[in-house]
């Protein structure tokens, strides 16, 4: 019958997340530099970043698996700026998609997908 009212004041968030972007390739035969951005480090003195990557289905039967993503080696940052990773034995003709990472102490963000045709 009597509602409670609670003031909440000097309130502060419990974490302040990492920033990573999913910048883009450069195609090689058989092979791709990746790149990524890392713009805020989450309040932490370093993170790792990194990428993750997967070969793209054709997308026509919506019942298919997805390959799962496989994680790459990734390296760790004190700053925030760009990454890279030169990924090779990619089969021409087929499609992937690879999104950029990092690793927080607290949790894992994840860059945009982005999609590329190796050769």
């Amino acid at each position: 019958p009597n509602p409670v009212v609670l003031k909440i004041t000097n309130a502060e968030p419990g974490l302040t997340p990492p920033e990573v972007i999913t910048v883009g390739q450069v195609m090689g035969v058989g092979r791709a530099k990746l790149t990524g951005r890392l713009t805020n480090l989450g309040g932490v003195a370093q993170v790792e970043t990194g990428f993750q990557y997967r070969e793209k289905k054709g997308g026509t039967d919506l019942s298919e698996k997805t390959e799962p993503w496989t994680d790459l080696p990734g390296s760790r940052q004190t700053a925030a700026g760009d990454f890279t990773f030169d990924l090779g034995g990619l089969a021409a003709g087929r499609t992937y998609e690879f999104r950029a990472r990092v690793k927080h102490p607290l949790i894992t963000i994840f860059g945009e997908e982005q999609a590329f045709r190796a050769r």
